[in-house]
């Protein structure tokens, strides 16, 4: 992997993390489980309202995959 891909992918990771701590669509919320890795994020979601998994609580984790050259 190109040191330099690895660099532009972190900042776009870190430009959408950001976005989405600061302003998460209703029903989630977003953390990294590690402070080291921008490439492993975990959200939790919450049921909505109107369906039948109201009152949910649903744990996902979001590998991206490492740019490749």
């Amino acid at each position: 992997m190109a040191s330099g891909e690895r660099v532009v992918s972190m900042k776009r990771l870190k430009r959408e993390y950001g976005k989405l701590s600061q302003g998460p669509p209703a029903g989630v919320s977003i953390s990294l489980p590690s402070d080291t890795d921008l490439y492993v994020w975990e959200a939790l979601l919450s049921g909505p309202v109107d369906s039948v998994y109201k009152g949910g609580l649903f744990k996902v984790r979001v590998c991206v995959p490492y740019p490749v050259s």
